[in-house]
C-alpha cells in the first residue's frame, strides 16, 4: 500500500536540491490555510540556489503552483521541476534544516555560516542573495 502525502505533511519542510551529487540550494514549503475563496491548501515554494559563477551569490526565487496542480505529489516523488530545470530533493532533518529556516523566516540574512555550515566553502567574504531571473 503506497502512503498518500497531503501539502500540510510539508509545511515547514526544507530540503536540499540536487544536480547530481551537487547541492545547488534549498527549498522551503510554507502551507497556508483554506479560505472561502480558495478551498484547497496553497503550498508556496521557495528556492535559495547558488550561483555557478560566484560561490558568494545566492539566487531567490518562489513559486505558488495553480489550484489545479499535484504539488504535494510532486513534493513526494521528490522530483522537483524548477521553472523548467529538474532537481532531486532530499528532505533535511530538523536540526539540519533550522540555519536554512531562518533565512526563509526572515530572520536573519543568509551568511558564510550557512554556506559553510552545509556547502563547506571557507571564506570571510559576505554571501549575497539576489532575485532569480531564471538560470
Amino acid at each position: 500500500m503506497e502512503l498518500t502525502m497531503e501539502a500540510w505533511d510539508f509545511n515547514g519542510r526544507v530540503a536540499s536540491m540536487r544536480q547530481g551529487s551537487d547541492i545547488r540550494g534549498y527549498l522551503f514549503v510554507t502551507v497556508a490555510e483554506s479560505t472561502a475563496h480558495e478551498p484547497r491548501p496553497q503550498v508556496l515554494l521557495e528556492f535559495l540556489r547558488s550561483s555557478d559563477a560566484n560561490q558568494h551569490t545566492w539566487f531567490y526565487s518562489d513559486r505558488a503552483d495553480p489550484t489545479g496542480y499535484d504539488t504535494a505529489a510532486e513534493l513526494s516523488s521528490l522530483e522537483i521541476d524548477w521553472y523548467g530545470t529538474r532537481y532531486s530533493a532530499r528532505w533535511l532533518a530538523d536540526d539540519q534544516a533550522t540555519e536554512i529556516k531562518k533565512y526563509f523566516d526572515h530572520q536573519e540574512p543568509v551568511g558564510k555560516k550557512i554556506v559553510n555550515a552545509f556547502l563547506n566553502r571557507k571564506s570571510g567574504s559576505q554571501v549575497n542573495v539576489l532575485p532569480d531571473h531564471g538560470n
